[in-house]
């Protein structure tokens, strides 16, 4: 997968399990580190072959957050800290997150099916999607009123 993003001129910026190794190359200033790791796919893998990538580590410290208190970590191929600080990457990763979740949440709220765990996950529940459609499209949003929503 990394190979194939960046040869498309993208980069990455994806969890990375506590099970996967890496060997690392040393720290960088902002306290993430560049470390190389095996590729995934398999012919490549059993050659050893490895890419370089940027690992970020860090803990949620907003209790009201999910994931808050655990060890966390991200690897990006954007290696160069100053271009995107150790932070930005981990800020980043879960914006990114939000709104997969908002995406998952809209199109559960337009097919009729709503999913009781999404929202728990992120503490909204389904009839406040169409805020959040509208919150992230930058528009404004009249909520119907209570007697449209019973018609």
């Amino acid at each position: 997968m990394l190979l194939g993003v960046r040869q498309r001129g993208a980069h990455v910026l994806s969890r990375l399990p506590s099970y996967v190794h890496l060997t690392p190359l040393r720290v960088l200033n902002d306290g993430s580190l560049l470390a190389r790791i095996v590729l995934s796919d398999y012919a490549r893998c059993k050659a050893g072959e490895q890419t370089l990538v940027r690992v970020v580590n860090y803990t949620i410290t907003d209790p009201a957050l999910p994931g808050y208190g655990k060890q966390h970590r991200v690897i990006t191929t954007l290696l160069n800290p100053r271009l995107a600080p150790a932070h930005e990457v981990a800020c980043g990763y879960h914006e990114r997150w939000k709104v997969e979740l908002t995406i998952d949440e809209i199109d559960a709220s337009a097919s009729g099916w709503t999913n009781p765990a999404l929202a728990q996950t992120n503490g909204r529940n389904p009839r406040s999607v169409p805020h959040v459609a509208a919150a992230l499209r930058g528009a404004p949003f009249d909520a119907p009123s209570s007697t449209a929503a019973r018609d």
